[in-house]
């Protein structure tokens, strides 16, 4: 698939309708795995979670404007908002499954105390840090997750506020969202960034969904890779696409596997979005 940069028609989030609702349609839409079988992005039983933290959130006010602290364009706001995803707490597995390139440690506890070295050594008190969802593995039979949470407060006490858009592996086993130590909770988010519309995201989402807003461009996790590496591509994009929607935010895609800005996700090698 060949991807070009083009021009976009660029709108703003006033004007637009949000997205979480169609995000929600297109994870209990079916796509070709590799197995050659047909699976839905997401369980239903996760959807239903998700929907209920977006209507939940709908009645919240959030405490920052986040198109204008993205956009610069907040005169009180000084910090920068970084993101990352995926980060897999005490999953021991998942250094096997992406290889020791990707997450070059001997076991979960080296990854932990480095991953959480990395953002506290990148953060600042005035920044705000999106997580884009999976935070950890840790087992925890009362849901308080009490190693997961002690990290994240260091995390916290570092910078100006915590944000999760949560991810398949922040809901525990009696459906519910993992009671973690973030500030703010979404199933998605839909942003301005100086006149480009994002949908932040978990789950990439297809063209289609994207379209709904015009020049929409998807910064998600997920994958473990960026989306133009990834088999899901092809399930994604119509066949005659010339143009690329989609930022990764996932740890194994990040520079130093340490928390980014937008503007660094997007300047990373590979295909280009166009702004």
């Amino acid at each position: 698939m060949e991807m070009k940069k083009e021009s976009k028609q660029k709108g703003s989030r006033k004007s637009n309708p949000d997205l979480a609702e169609s995000y929600l349609t297109f994870l209990g839409t079916q796509h070709l795995c590799q197995d050659g079988k047909m699976r839905q992005h997401a369980p239903t039983k996760l959807i239903d979670v998700f929907r209920q933290v977006h209507l939940e959130s709908q009645i919240k006010k959030p405490k920052y404007d986040l198109s204008a602290c993205i956009s610069g364009t907040d005169p009180d706001f000084k910090g920068r908002v970084l993101w990352l995803s995926d980060l897999h707490w005490f999953h021991e597995n998942i250094i096997k499954f992406v290889g020791h390139n990707k997450r070059p440690f001997e076991n979960a506890e080296e990854m932990n105390s480095v991953i959480l070295a990395n953002i506290l050594n990148t953060v600042s008190h005035e920044d705000i840090v999106i997580f884009v969802g999976d935070i950890t593995f840790e087992k925890s039979e009362d849901g308080t997750y009490p190693l997961t949470n002690a990290m994240l407060r260091e995390i916290r006490s570092r910078c100006a506020h915590m944000i999760n858009v949560i991810g398949n592996h922040d809901v525990d086993k009696r459906n519910g969202v993992m009671k973690l130590g973030f500030d703010e909770v979404y199933s998605s988010l839909t942003l301005d960034f100086s006149g480009t519309p994002i949908l932040v995201s978990h789950y990439p989402v297809d063209v289609a969904t994207l379209d709904m807003i015009p020049g929409c461009i998807n910064v998600h996790g997920h994958l473990h890779a960026h989306l133009w590496e990834s088999p899901l591509l092809d399930s994604l994009y119509p066949a005659d696409s010339n143009e690329f929607r989609h930022v990764s935010a996932n740890l194994e895609t990040l520079t130093n596997l340490s928390p980014m800005t937008l503007n660094e996700l997007i300047a990373r090698p590979g295909p280009k979005v166009s702004l």
